[in-house]
């Protein structure tokens, strides 16, 4: 055997680690994912941006506005592992989950337009949790397989502040809106049509655009039918045996009452006497800063995981809720009812 062959063989293995150090999807994937999010963005903002119009128009209450949004919420937490599974397993490929989820959400978005009645409004709101619980996970796991661990915050943070701006834009077009007429039809009718289209759209996009990274096959030994429940079951019990995934979920538990109260804003400045437009303006200002406070957060958690191992992007996490507790007390603080201030 050559001397020189394990320094050949050494400087193969350099150069592959030098490719793989450059590793993070191309623009095109970037941008079918970033648009993605955004639909889903777009929609978790549609209710909470039409509460006022929704009381006025068919006298929805806020303890039904509560069931909606529990249901959907129920139907997406039972949903998000089954579409992580059938992309596992390879029984459909991410793509495809993308493009059906996609456009299943737009068709159900625009019959939740067409409809009145509390029963179907539950009923639908149910499928379009099931609908959106594939988008922004499979969109999570492609840009995981496809970029390096030290760019993955940052990739990531652009994710988030791809769901933000599709929020923004809801904002922006659906509260001033939503309360008067549009050709003839309730304002919150037409823009949640409006959003089911895009959505429509956004399916043919992902359909032509995507450029799915390769993903090692499934075996295919692997369990099927009742079995295969099983051993996912047996999977998902080994992870609660890890103290960080334990905490991860307690934390999301916690995390999501606040960010459920945040929808509430809206309809909150609005019956404290501020008008549509401004109330529109408030709300999106503070989603245009949290679009690029994700991306700079993206960096920092990058930077600080470099520096101190692991530990760096939750504590960049912790860092960021911690800021913004004072702030939102303020605002919260600041608004008396019929007395809402603007500038505040």
């Amino acid at each position: 055997m050559s001397p020189h062959a394990p320094s050949v063989a050494g400087v193969d293995e350099s150069a592959e680690s030098s490719e793989k150090d450059d590793r993070e999807p191309g623009w095109l994937t970037q941008a079918s994912l970033f648009i993605v999010v955004a639909i889903q963005g777009a929609d978790m903002k549609l209710l909470s941006s039409s509460m006022k119009a929704l009381q006025q128009d068919i006298g929805v209450t806020l303890t039904d506005i509560g069931y909606m949004a529990m249901a959907q919420m129920i139907t997406t937490t039972g949903a998000a592992p089954l579409w992580g599974i059938l992309a596992d397993r390879g029984t459909l490929t991410r793509r495809t989950i993308l493009v059906a989820a996609c456009l299943g959400q737009g068709l159900v978005t625009m019959l939740l337009a067409l409809v009145s009645d509390m029963a179907s409004m539950v009923l639908l709101r149910m499928l379009n949790g099931m609908l959106l619980a594939a988008l922004r996970p499979i969109a999570n796991g492609i840009i995981a397989d496809a970029t390096m661990e030290e760019k993955q915050g940052r990739i990531f943070g652009r994710v988030t502040a791809a769901m933000l701006l599709g929020m923004l834009a809801t904002t922006v077009t659906v509260v001033p809106v939503a309360t008067k007429e549009v050709m003839g039809f309730h304002g919150w009718r037409v823009a949640w049509v409006v959003v089911g289209l895009i959505s429509v759209l956004v399916a043919g996009l992902v359909l032509c655009c995507l450029e799915e990274p390769p993903c090692k096959p499934a075996a295919d030994t692997l369990p099927h039918g009742c079995m295969a429940v099983r051993e996912e079951l047996k999977t998902l019990w080994k992870f609660f045996t890890v103290p960080t995934f334990c905490i991860l979920v307690v934390k999301g538990v916690f995390e999501t009452i606040p960010y459920t109260v945040f929808g509430h804003f809206t309809l909150f400045f609005q019956l404290a006497g501020i008008e549509s437009v401004k109330v529109a303006v408030v709300m999106s200002v503070g989603l245009l800063a949290a679009a690029a406070g994700v991306c700079l957060g993206g960096l920092i958690g990058d930077r600080l995981s470099g520096r101190i191992g692991p530990g760096g992007r939750p504590l960049t996490s912790q860092l960021s809720l911690a800021f913004n507790i004072p702030l939102v007390s303020g605002m919260l603080l600041g608004s008396a009812p019929h007395e809402g201030k603007f500038w505040l």
